[in-house]
């Protein structure tokens, strides 16, 4: 079975992932941006990943996977945070793409580490469980991002044409402690 940093690196690499692609048009919405840029960043984001894959594919690059796995995690986390702080659509683009570069590098060393810790006939079984983690990781993004998004209440919320009522409801109304009043 793969051990548990190769887990908790795909729990934390999907983490990543999916928080960009769940909290992208809230964050667009909230800077001002039209929510139509979520496509082509996220369309930008996914080129850049291709293009991470070949430059990794065709570099031998020193160090162990497990090594290359945690720097390529870091610079991946460091880039989606710098798209944080922008309000402008050109360096959430820039951020993005350079996460992109790094994303691959994440997938592939930790599957090379994975592969040289066990022989080859768990390869199936520890693979199934690292996806797991994939799974795991991505499921706690969408439920943390829905949550963060209901109890900050940032201003325009790009679901907020969901909410009763066509606006966004304060975390007491969505709790219920209104009706009480």
């Amino acid at each position: 079975m793969p051990d548990g940093q190769s887990i908790w690196q795909s729990a934390a690499a999907m983490v990543m992932l999916s928080s960009a692609e769940l909290v992208l048009p809230a964050l667009l919405e909230f800077r001002s941006i039209g929510v139509g840029w979520a496509g082509p960043l996220l369309t930008g984001f996914a080129v850049f990943s291709a293009i991470g894959a070949v430059i990794y594919g065709l570099g031998k690059w020193p160090g162990k996977p497990e090594t290359k796995s945690h720097v390529f995690l870091l610079l991946t986390a460091a880039s989606f945070s710098t798209a944080l702080i922008w309000n402008e659509v050109a360096p959430i683009a820039a951020a993005l793409a350079v996460g992109g570069l790094f994303q691959p590098g994440v997938l592939v060393t930790r599957n090379l580490s994975l592969r040289k810790l066990l022989p080859p006939h768990l390869h199936a079984a520890a693979y199934f469980v690292m996806y797991a983690g994939h799974g795991v990781g991505y499921g706690l993004a969408a439920s943390t991002s829905s949550v963060l998004m209901i109890v900050t209440n940032p201003r325009g919320r790009a679901c907020s044409r969901y909410w009763p009522g066509g606006r966004a409801d304060s975390p007491e109304r969505l709790r219920g402690e209104e009706a009480d009043k």
